[in-house]
């Protein structure tokens, strides 16, 4: 994982995963102090960007981790291809504070704020979990079997919204209200 300064330049390099990075999110939108990756090796690593050192490996996953988000209070989320969504606290000893497993596997995940998480599932389907991950609602679903490879969100006033990005070259966006949704251009692979 390379993180790079604004005009471009390599600033700082982590590569403590056992095999590749998948994906990575940056806590905060401005000052950006911490990173979390997840890898094929079935970890999470949270990583500081000034020091550039592992903060904490997250193990519980048992397969691929494929999407990884901070929801906010030091918390972070990541999906598995396992099938799970995990919610860590890494100050806690035991650091994994909650677990929702799905039959499909999870491919993307996004903080929705104080709604909680969005997670993009194998299947085509893009669900809202609450934000201690127990309750579920699926807010919409592509056909055809098209994973959803990923997840975006914004909060827009009151209205949050997620975008959604599958291999099947389909994207959507859709309000976590359920208020609607909009098909974005097909393009003719992964999104």
């Amino acid at each position: 994982v390379v993180v790079y300064d604004r005009e471009g330049f390599a600033r700082e390099t982590f590569g403590e995963h056992d095999r590749g990075a998948l994906c990575v999110a940056v806590e905060g939108e401005c000052v950006a102090r911490r990173v979390a990756s997840g890898s094929a090796d079935a970890t999470v690593k949270l990583w500081t960007v000034d020091r550039s050192a592992s903060l904490a490996t997250l193990a519980g996953h048992e397969d691929a981790v494929a999407g990884v988000a901070w929801v906010g209070h030091g918390l972070v989320a990541s999906g598995s291809r396992d099938g799970a969504v995990k919610l860590w606290d890494p100050r806690l000893a035991e650091p994994c504070v909650a677990t929702r497993t799905f039959e499909s596997g999870v491919c993307a995940v996004a903080c929705l704020g104080a709604r909680g998480v969005a997670a993009g599932l194998q299947d085509g389907s893009v669900v809202r979990l609450d934000s201690r991950l127990g309750g579920h609602v699926r807010l919409t679903a592509f056909g055809d079997g098209a994973g959803v490879f990923a997840l975006a969100a914004r909060a827009v006033g009151d209205t949050v919204r997620v975008a959604a990005g599958a291999d099947e070259g389909a994207a959507r966006v859709v309000t976590v209200d359920g208020a609607g949704a909009v098909d974005l251009p097909a393009r003719a692979d992964y999104v």
